[in-house]
């Protein structure tokens, strides 16, 4: 079925007040062959309650060469798609928004994807490709057609800002630029994907910037919402820059991730914020030792970005590798000094790893530090891993030089032994530096040893040196077992 070259616009189109503007909608369902829509216009709509687009059970669902202008949603998304084997959409979409009410107006459930929304549950296997031109699509909180609240919590915001994707393979290239304009959602800025299957999540050359999670995944969030053995997104990302998202209340300001092997290749995330720990990434597992994020070579960047706990890197349960990687703190330690409040008993400047397996490789880290403990990595050992060291340093430089703040414990590296299992823990640090930290406890490196068990430090071809103890020299590490 085809569709294509028609001009809609709304009978009150050029006024300012979106709120006049009428309505339409489209339904397409059971169609044998599939459905193809292309050259169609829109301009000035607003939807109450009813998706632009509802089209469901076909083969096939393509989307390209139309364009849309001042499409608002009031509490509903824009497409609303289910049950259709392959999706792809290649647009333009000119100031097109979810329209937030106040929870006091609306108590139904969270709309789920402020823009589309892809529920493919009832298939094995489906593919989306989502490539379109998208300038200030996403969702606000209107007082007024005029007036944007940030009163957040009174209103019910979408989950997923503009897509909303389950059980679908995804595949984003070629966007140079997907701009949300301070855009809020309940949980992924961006994007919030289910991902209780094994599926392929592909992001190829592209920028997400300004978009905002009350929670989690100021641009991206990745959940597994049901416990599925040896289930993981394979996460392919290469080009991409995340910039300016935050998670207001939550963890992973650029992407937030319960589940996944991740293969990141030259990926940019700067400037991202989230309250609770992940400024740059958060992957906090729910238990299963496959989890993964792998980090390579030097056009990874994470720069400018703060987070209470772990400002570019927070993981729980998991693998973290990450090789020939530069990390620059001295936006977030800007932060850090002017902001008490909310760093407040923080932990790990850069990383925090708990329950995980680190290994770093040919890493640089300038200018971290932390209120609490590990200025620039603190380390929970308590995970049973075959591996033969469950922190291994290779060839990294800790500098901290012309840098003055005072960390509580551990200037650099702070380890804590918390595991419950017998088998003694060995720590790896050869061919690297650690240098001018301060600490009121282990200048350099503390450990502590809260269990029953040994900590072994190998320390082999290294330099710690200059890091001082309430100003005193020569106090690289401390020990509490």
């Amino acid at each position: 079925f085809g569709f294509g070259k028609t001009k809609f616009e709304s009978g009150n189109i050029g006024t300012s007040n979106f709120f006049k503007y009428k309505g339409l909608q489209f339904k397409f369902s059971n169609l044998e062959k599939g459905l193809v829509i292309n050259n169609l216009y829109y301009d000035s709509f607003f939807n109450k309650g009813s998706s632009l687009y509802e089209i469901s059970n076909m083969k096939s669902f393509i989307y390209g060469d139309n364009y849309h202008s001042n499409i608002y949603g009031y509490d509903t998304t824009n497409f609303k798609i289910s049950s259709v084997k392959s999706i792809d959409i290649k647009s333009d979409f000119d100031s097109c928004y979810y329209v937030s009410q106040k929870k006091a107006e609306n108590t139904k459930s969270n709309t789920l994807g402020g823009f589309i929304k892809v529920d493919n549950s009832t298939l094995v296997n489906s593919d989306i490709y989502f490539n379109p031109s998208l300038k200030g699509v996403g969702s606000h909180c209107y007082k007024s057609y005029q007036s944007i609240d940030t009163d957040y919590e009174s209103y019910n915001l979408p989950i997923g800002g503009v897509c909303y994707v389950n059980n679908s393979n995804m595949y984003i290239n070629e966007i140079k630029s997907l701009d949300g304009n301070g855009s809020i959602a309940l949980d992924g800025g961006f994007i919030y994907k289910n991902i209780n299957d094994s599926k392929i999540i592909s992001f190829k050359g592209i920028t997400i910037e300004n978009y905002n999670s009350y929670h989690n995944g100021g641009a991206i969030s990745l959940n597994r919402t049901k416990s599925i053995s040896n289930s993981y997104s394979l996460l392919d990302f290469d080009s991409i820059h995340l910039n300016n998202c935050k998670a207001i209340n939550g963890y992973g300001g650029g992407i937030y991730m319960n589940t996944t092997k991740a293969n990141f290749n030259k990926i940019d995330i700067t400037n991202c914020t989230a309250k609770k720990g992940g400024g740059g990434i958060a992957l906090i597992s729910e238990g299963d030792k496959g989890n993964s994020i792998i980090l390579n070579k030097g056009n990874v960047i994470f720069k400018g970005n703060i987070a209470h706990s772990g400002s570019q890197i927070y993981v729980v349960g998991s693998k973290l590798l990450i090789n020939n990687i530069n990390m620059d703190g001295t936006e977030y330690l800007s932060q850090l000094k002017s902001n008490s409040d909310l760093f407040k008993g923080n932990n790990g400047g850069a990383i925090y790893a708990e329950s995980s397996e680190l290994r770093l490789k040919s890493c640089t880290f300038t200018n971290f530090g932390a209120y609490n403990n590990g200025g620039v990595i603190y380390y929970d050992s308590n995970y049973d891993s075959n591996q033969n060291y469950l922190l291994d340093i290779d060839g990294c430089d800790f500098d901290n030089k012309g840098n003055n703040f005072v960390t509580k414990s551990g200037g650099a590296i702070y380890m804590i032994n918390n595991g419950d299992n017998n088998k003694s823990e060995t720590i790896n640090i050869s061919n690297s530096s650690i240098h001018h930290y301060n600490s009121k406890i282990g200048g350099g490196i503390f450990l502590y040893n809260k269990a029953d068990r040994d900590i072994i430090l190998h320390i082999n071809n290294s330099n710690i040196y200059n890091n001082t103890v309430k100003g005193n020299m020569m106090n690289n590490i401390d020990t509490d077992t």
